[in-house]
């Protein structure tokens, strides 16, 4: 398994965050991380040399390449890693590498397919609901419901085709669809919650942080299922 390198703002250190390693560690997999890395050629070779894929959580992406303002409250992701992110999207399709994108990576995954995104669920986004979707000021992040779509590979993976509680912090949220993707889940208010990639054996988006959620068992066969996955030759 490897996942990306998460920069901390203006630090010039590198990291992430041990829930996400420690999630990979109980499924059985062995992780190794990768910094931001700047070319093609050395991204496909790195993804040529792993069984799965992570793609972590971040910050903000900026909409001016769909051609949406910039609210006040988008912080917006390391140049660096979005253009490796981006990159690397590109080369774990290819390679058919089993992926699951979280949060950012999530986003990442449907801007990359044309998609676009609400800059701000209060600024841009559907009518306001009930459903909290992030908290500020060290208030602990919510949790709600997502029903989860019956026959998609989300569902398969998380063994349940139900609604399961899942725990929210972010401000943006997927808005029109890219193509190729389809709607694994949705929240209570209709915000999408999770994406797949169609033609692919195993690549899952999830809007919500499943690596901080270890109690609940369908949050961890998320992670049993990638891993497994990557044990098998998935690439042919």
């Amino acid at each position: 398994i490897n996942t990306t390198y998460e920069r901390v703002g203006g630090s010039g250190v590198t990291s992430i965050k041990p829930s996400y390693w420690e999630a990979v560690v109980r499924a059985g997999g062995i992780p190794s991380l990768l910094p931001q890395l700047e070319g093609s050629e050395i991204i496909e070779d790195a993804v040529a040399r792993v069984d799965g894929f992570i793609l972590i959580g971040g910050y903000d992406l900026d909409g001016a390449s769909w051609g949406a303002a910039k609210p006040p409250t988008v912080v917006r992701v390391e140049p660096e890693r979005e253009v490796t992110d981006f990159a690397l999207i590109d080369a774990l399709i290819k390679a058919r590498t089993p992926t699951l994108a979280i949060c950012l990576g999530f986003q990442e995954l449907n801007v990359a397919h044309g998609g676009t995104l609400h800059q701000d669920l209060l600024y841009d986004g559907p009518a306001a609901t009930d459903v909290r979707h992030y908290a500020k000021g060290g208030v602990p992040e919510p949790r709600h419901g997502v029903e989860i779509v019956p026959g998609t590979r989300l569902a398969e993976a998380l063994q349940s085709d139900g609604t399961i509680e899942v725990n929210s912090s972010h401000h943006q949220a997927l808005d029109v669809i890219g193509k190729g993707l389809r709607i694994a889940a949705r929240a209570e208010d209709g915000i999408v919650e999770a994406i797949e990639l169609e033609d692919h054996p195993f690549f899952i988006g999830v809007q919500w942080h499943p690596e901080r959620l270890a109690q609940m068992p369908e949050q961890i066969n998320l992670f049993d299922a990638l891993i497994d996955l990557a044990r098998r030759d998935t690439k042919t």
